[in-house]
């Protein structure tokens, strides 16, 4: 019998609002794009996006994006589609990545996305990259856009589709359904170096 996946490991859609203007009593998600780097061409977004930290809401966090949607079906080399938002930095510096003559097809991506647990009451990171950048290329035949208009917080809207790479080192990330229950996903595979 084939392996039938009757759900997508990781989708969430988020109010880019509630990430500015975060409120524990709304108990809504909030996803990050903690880095994000063009490894070919050098080029990094600045975590110039300062945001209240829903796992820890009395502090505040630097981010270089907030996530409106995210998804990935879970098989290592599914790719992941994210749509979020850029400060005018950020638009300029994706733009500059993806026009550049080294390349802006390999990256690196941390991200977080923060559910609320209603049982403990408290966020937890639903998923996570744990501070190690995953490797991805642009998927094939994407469709890649940044916004020119930005909205009243002069952010800039992108769209992205990021297929896994293969990498010597195992890469991996975190998936919970709640503060306790939580599972490490392969993601790209690896590739020998012999």
């Amino acid at each position: 019998m084939p392996d039938v996946k009757i759900y997508d490991l990781l989708e969430v859609n988020c109010n880019v609002g509630d990430a500015f203007d975060f409120n524990l009593s709304k108990a809504t998600p909030v996803a990050v794009i903690e880095n994000l780097s063009f490894s070919n061409s050098g080029i990094k977004l600045d975590q110039d996006l300062d945001i209240p930290d829903p796992l820890d809401p009395n502090s505040r966090k630097k981010v270089a994006a907030i996530i409106q949607s995210c998804k990935w079906d879970g098989d290592p080399t599914d790719p992941f589609v994210i749509r979020g938002k850029v400060s005018s930095d950020g638009k300029s510096n994706l733009q500059k990545a993806l026009n550049s003559l080294t390349g802006g097809l390999e990256i690196e991506l941390e991200l977080k996305v923060m559910s609320y647990d209603k049982k403990a009451k408290k966020y937890f990171a639903r998923a996570d990259t744990d501070g190690t950048p995953l490797k991805f290329v642009i998927t094939r035949g994407t469709k890649v856009y940044v916004e020119e208009e930005s909205d009243e917080q002069e952010l800039h809207a992108f769209s992205m589709s990021f297929t896994p790479k293969k990498d010597p080192k195992p890469q991996q990330i975190c998936i919970a359904t709640s503060l306790t229950d939580k599972l490490t996903y392969p993601v790209g595979g690896t590739v020998s170096t012999a």
